[in-house]
């Protein structure tokens, strides 16, 4: 949006309204900009500037639990992610991979090499 304004001899500001919308969902912060340019008669010291509206809201918990937890050899191992509840942007989820305690370990090779490189970079 843009807009012509007057500004008053010897005034430094100007209002800028700015509506936000408010919601519960966790996402982003969400900054509104506003960039002015001299049109006639005026100097500008700073031409840039706005605010940023803080997100408040907490971060949904993300649940990962396995579709299944033993597979034969060869065959895919399959995770399911869950949210706490709905959010505005994507979630990152982190997990560790444990150590064995029982069975047979798997091992780098075991995995094909193009998965560890997307995932890994290695």
């Amino acid at each position: 949006m843009s807009r012509v304004v007057t500004v008053r001899h010897g005034s430094n500001a100007i209002d800028l309204p700015v509506t936000v919308k408010g919601n519960t969902r966790y996402g982003y912060d969400l900054p509104h900009d506003a960039f002015v340019k001299a049109v006639r008669g005026v100097a500008v010291g700073s031409h840039r500037g706005g605010v940023t509206a803080l997100n408040d809201d907490p971060m949904p918990k993300v649940g990962v639990t396995p579709v299944k937890d033993r597979v034969t050899e060869g065959a895919q191992l399959t995770w399911r992610m869950t949210l706490s509840e709905a959010a505005d942007t994507e979630i990152m989820a982190e997990f560790a991979f444990q150590p064995v305690t029982g069975g047979v370990e798997l091992f780098t090779l075991d995995v094909d090499p193009r998965w560890l490189e997307e995932n890994f970079g290695e």
